[in-house]
């Protein structure tokens, strides 16, 4: 049978079918059948490229199983691809340019780049300025230095992580024995170790700095991480100058404290070595009782081309956590719900309104300088004044936030959007017809 169809390019993984996130996939495939597409998942690995075919799997619903077959190059590919290593980055965009360039497949959008060539988009667009943190691309980590000597604080992420990944708080105390001469700073670093979402994209608990209770510097004692305000304080030979808070590579969680700028720099100097990083404002994004939070908007390009908010949800991080991301233990709650809870009705209305004109006019900021997208998650934080922040903007958001909330119409629309640009695509465009073979079952 003649159809036009839509390849689904998903990241190599152990396991059959190779590749995770197959319940998306599989909603997928059968959105696709119901909209006369045929659509089938394959990675970069699986391509041939002197047959001009690809290894693929196609989801049979009435067996209730994935079916393999090799596939002639799809007549148009929704890129779900990530990688974690060069070596998966290489494939990736040999795939995509030898797909676009000598076969001349439509592709649904164009991923974007990393996080710092997003913010300078948005800053360029002039619309954006009062919305976006400030933010610069770390050099060294001896700029962080002189960040922390001027602002006390500053947020820092990887350029291309995810999940909050990496992510950390550096905080300087100014010991109260300062004032009686002692000329000793504190530092505390806090994070995630290159696996948790930013504290400005995700919102922090309050410094301990802020938390110490009046005189408690001056008895020589620190506050350890995850310690209660009020807890009898521990003491410690040497105050500490300089504190980091947040999670490493495996999603743990990270607190340490530095007695001065040398050992701060020189533990950064490696936790950072070889990622390029970014240099952020620190806001102060929680709820009243403490815990980080932001919020999700998905906008994605609908049956007619144009862009559609789909939903938006807010992602609530665990009792102490710097970020809300879900892969950090993170929950979910609907958005209007959740803000009216924070900031009453009236202004939960007004930040709701605010945030949805927004996610109207990002997409179009962006695609205008970047090229053709798909769909965007973008991030939003909502600090304790209720004045909303641009914290991250993902064009391969995840649907996992919206899967657990109980609004079935919205989670509908996050898993069939994508299909229904795909059709609307390929309508207007004059493209071959590809034979779909029938495939073996595995």
């Amino acid at each position: 049978m003649l159809k036009r169809t839509l390849g689904i390019l998903a990241t190599r993984a152990v396991g059959e079918p190779p590749f995770g996130s197959r319940t998306f996939y599989r909603q997928l495939c059968l959105a696709g059948k119901r909209a006369g597409l045929e659509v089938f998942v394959f990675t970069p690995q699986g391509i041939n490229w002197l047959d001009a075919t690809a290894e693929g799997y196609s989801f049979d619903e009435r067996n209730d199983r994935w079916i393999r077959g090799f596939y002639p190059f799809p007549t148009a590919v929704y890129d779900r691809c990530f990688f974690t290593n060069r070596i998966q980055l290489d494939a990736y965009r040999i795939a995509v340019r030898r797909l676009r360039e000598e076969f001349h497949v439509l592709f649904l959008g164009c991923g974007l780049k990393g996080k710092w060539t997003v913010q300078r988009m948005l800053e360029q667009d002039g619309r954006f300025s009062a919305y976006l943190p400030r933010t610069v691309a770390m050099r060294s980590v001896g700029s962080i230095a002189g960040w922390l000597q001027a602002h006390s604080e500053v947020l820092l992420k990887p350029q291309a992580g995810s999940q909050g990944r990496g992510v950390l708080l550096v905080q300087r105390r100014e010991p109260a024995g300062e004032a009686a001469g002692a000329q000793t700073q504190g530092w505390r670093a806090s994070g995630r170790q290159r696996k948790e979402r930013t504290a400005v994209a995700d919102g922090a608990k309050p410094s301990k700095r802020q938390a110490e209770p009046a005189g408690a510097a001056m008895q020589g004692s620190r506050w350890l991480a995850g310690q209660k305000p009020g807890a009898s304080p521990l003491r410690a030979a040497t105050p500490a100058v300089f504190s980091v808070r947040g999670r490493d590579a495996r999603n743990r969680r990270i607190a340490r404290d530095f007695a001065d700028e040398a050992a701060l720099l020189l533990w950064l100097r490696r936790f950072t070595a070889r990622r390029r990083y970014l240099q952020q404002q620190y806001l102060l994004l929680q709820t009243h009782t403490g815990d980080a939070y932001d919020v999700r908007a998905l906008v994605q390009k609908d049956g007619s081309g144009r862009w559609a908010l789909t939903g938006m949800a807010v992602r609530q991080g665990q009792d102490g956590s710097l970020t809300s991301n879900l892969h950090g233990g993170g929950t979910t709650q609907p958005a209007c719900d959740f803000l009216e809870q924070q900031f009453g009705a009236a202004q939960a209305a007004s930040i709701i309104s605010e945030l949805g004109r927004l996610s109207e006019l990002i997409p179009e900021a962006l695609e205008a300088r970047h090229g053709r997208l798909v769909e965007l998650g973008i991030d939003y934080g909502i600090d304790t004044a209720g004045k909303p922040w641009i914290l991250e903007v993902n064009s391969k958001p995840g649907r996992s936030i919206f899967a657990h909330i109980e609004d079935n119409k919205m989670r509908i629309r996050a898993i069939t959007n994508p299909i229904r640009y795909a059709r609307y695509l390929l309508q207007q465009a004059k493209l071959p017809l590809y034979r779909i073979p029938t495939g073996s079952s595995l």
